[in-house]
């Protein structure tokens, strides 16, 4: 059950804006037939304009959605803060409002369909970059220890100073790029393409010297679980929610992508402990013993015997983040500093139903969408522990 309920949950993200929306899914002008609903895949807006059109109603055949409104279109027909129980105006049963309107006359039921594609971006994007650092800092941690890593001093350095550079070049250099394109995701990973290639720098050079220079390759003992193990109680002793108000503060539009991103960043924690605390068995297995006696590289040993070993677990604790992080979201926009105006979620719509306790109905369905999700996918990690 909890995986219909999640392919329930994918399915309205990804057809979006197929289910609601202001652009025709089909349309037949000047002879040829057009999928305008499909250009939503690449394109930010799609105008009538662009089939030789005023206005879409001018078009010889149009398919609408089924919810013929975007969540920012505005019914000035229809009166803000319309129950779903009240009388609306006779346009045809495609044109209700099935769960009424917001202070703004905006369509919530378009809300609510176009929330989920932002619940599962943010929760996606959130335990994608929290399982990847987590793992970065508890699997060698767990592998090597103490007195197992051993590393060119002069790797280390260049690394590090290169680590720096991207830092400098991929967000303070292009901060004004960044601000001004309100964040978005090519700018973003523009940004962390910069960080790459300072790292990829770094470590090119040092390979080169340590080639060059043969004294160069004498290494040092890296205590990778000490400093990793540091770092997750740093963090864990850092406030959080303090951390998240202050970092989007300073954002002057927050998107899905950066909101995401902060989760992430600060939620991995749990899964570096949990990689850390797998590895220091996995690495006493017989089948690791082998693997070292024929010779193969850490590297190897680490990725392809003692990584899959230890991702059901990991997967488990993903399914509980993402649950995590749909309320982290819903409680950010409700308190007003979480995504931008232009994205519609559950949490928004809660915020309307505060200034009007009446509007019972922005708080109903809003609040059920984030139950149902959470129980989803608290559901599918039980189910996946128990595997």
């Amino acid at each position: 059950m909890a995986l219909i309920g999640l392919g329930v949950l994918v399915f309205l993200a990804l057809f979006a804006h197929w289910l609601a929306g202001s652009v025709p899914l089909y349309i037949q002008a000047g002879g040829e037939h057009y999928f305008p609903v499909v250009s939503m895949w690449y394109q930010e807006a799609v105008v009538p304009s662009q089939y030789g059109l005023t206005a879409w109603s001018e078009a010889t055949t149009i398919w609408l959605p089924l919810v013929p409104y975007h969540p920012t279109d505005i019914d000035l027909l229809s009166p803000a803060y319309l129950s779903p129980l009240e009388a609306q105006p006779d346009l045809g049963w495609r044109y209700r409002h099935w769960l009424g309107t917001d202070q703004l006359g905006h369509d919530v039921l378009a809300g609510m369909i176009h929330g989920t594609r932002v619940a599962m971006l943010i929760g996606g994007v959130a335990m994608l970059v929290s399982a990847f650092i987590g793992l970065c800092v508890g699997l060698p941690a767990g592998y090597f220890g103490d007195d197992r890593l051993r590393l060119p001093l002069v790797r280390i350095l260049l690394v590090s100073i290169g680590l720096g550079l991207g830092l400098f070049w991929a967000f303070v250099s292009r901060s004004p790029a960044l601000v001004a394109a309100g964040y978005s995701f090519y700018s973003i990973l523009i940004s962390l393409l910069w960080l790459l290639a300072g790292v990829a720098l770094g470590w090119a050079l040092s390979r080169g010297l340590e080639w060059v220079v043969p004294p160069l390759r004498r290494t040092i003992v890296v205590p990778s679980d000490l400093v990793g193990m540091r770092l997750v109680e740093l963090l864990d002793a850092t406030p959080k929610l303090l951390l998240v108000l202050s970092v989007v503060a300073i954002l002057v539009q927050p998107s899905v992508l950066t909101i995401g991103l902060l989760l992430g960043a600060l939620s991995w924690t749990p899964i570096a402990r949990l990689s850390r605390g797998d590895l220091l068995q996995v690495r006493q297995q017989e089948y690791v013993t082998a693997a070292r006696a024929l010779g193969y590289s850490d590297s190897r040993i680490l990725l392809r015997h003692a990584l899959p070993n230890i991702l059901s677990p990991v997967l488990v604790f993903v399914a509980f983040g993402m649950s995590g992080a749909v309320l982290a979201e819903a409680f950010l926009s409700f308190l007003g500093v979480g995504v931008s105006g232009d994205d519609v979620s559950w949490g928004t719509l809660l915020r309307a139903s505060y200034t009007n306790i009446s509007a019972w109905w922005l708080a109903v369905f809003p609040g059920l969408a984030i139950f149902y999700t959470v129980v989803v996918f608290n559901v599918l990690a039980m189910g996946l522990r128990r595997l």
